[in-house]
């Protein structure tokens, strides 16, 4: 049996409210994507581990610490996920790429992962991940 392909969806924490989200705003984001992998992880679970970044944050909310208080150190970290994973699941639902988000994009593009952007986790797109999962090409949007 093959092993399972890994992913790292990326995806907004602060939302289009950059600097002034809440620590409500960003939980809510956060409870978002974590829905979508949650359908994404289920509909794949025979080929895929996946990882979702805001899942963390509730463990940095929880202990005190802000993530937005510790950006680059998330971020640098993320990177090294991203660049051991097969595959960056861009997750979008209003078309937002934050900076944080095109730095998962750019450092995927550097160093070959894949890459699909959905908007949700529709057949359609649980379909794009798994071909993009198993496909020989290395690719980028």
């Amino acid at each position: 049996m093959n092993p399972k392909k890994t992913a790292y969806m990326g995806h907004t924490i602060r939302g289009r409210m950059g600097n002034d989200a809440t620590d409500e705003h960003m939980e809510r984001n956060n409870f978002k994507a974590g829905i979508i992998g949650q359908i994404i992880q289920f509909e794949l679970k025979d080929v895929l581990d996946l990882y979702v970044p805001g899942d963390m944050d509730a463990h940095f909310l929880e202990r005190g610490v802000r993530p937005i208080d510790i950006v680059e150190e998330v971020l640098t970290l993320d990177e090294a996920i991203i660049g051991s994973s097969d595959l960056l699941i861009v997750y979008t639902p209003d078309g937002y790429i934050s900076g944080g988000m095109q730095r998962e994009i750019d450092h995927a593009k550097m160093v070959g992962v894949p890459i699909v952007q959905i908007e949700d986790a529709s057949q359609y797109n649980i379909s794009l991940i798994e071909k993009a999962l198993f496909s020989d090409e290395k690719q980028g949007t």
